[in-house]
């Protein structure tokens, strides 16, 4: 889900954009919050350090943002309907035949 306010943000796939670009992204993140800890990764790969027990949430900050009350009054539109996101489960590991699993991995 989205976080109105969010601690930290993983700007992912670094590996695939050159500086300038990246500090593009950077600023536009910093435009929309500029207290925002971005964490730049290669393949989803960050320190636990930086994303775990961190300790930087702040309940009454986040309880000011301007989304923070959406879900409780009923007005929070699903990503699932905003963006038209679907999903699908696969009940079990043994249900997927490995070689459909490696073909997703893959991108295929």
């Amino acid at each position: 889900g989205r976080a109105s306010s969010p601690t930290s943000s993983s700007l992912n796939k670094c590996d695939l954009a050159d500086d300038e670009d990246i500090g593009r992204l950077e600023s536009i993140c910093r435009k929309l919050n500029p207290d925002v800890k971005i964490i730049r990764s290669s393949f989803s790969r960050a320190p636990p350090t930086e994303i775990l027990n961190t300790r930087m949430f702040d309940f009454s900050k986040a309880a000011t943002a301007p989304g923070w009350l959406k879900e409780p009054r009923g007005t929070h539109v699903p990503e699932t309907v905003e963006y038209g996101i679907n999903s699908s489960c696969v009940p079990s590991a043994a249900a997927l035949p490995p070689a459909a699993y490696l073909g997703c991995r893959a991108g295929g």
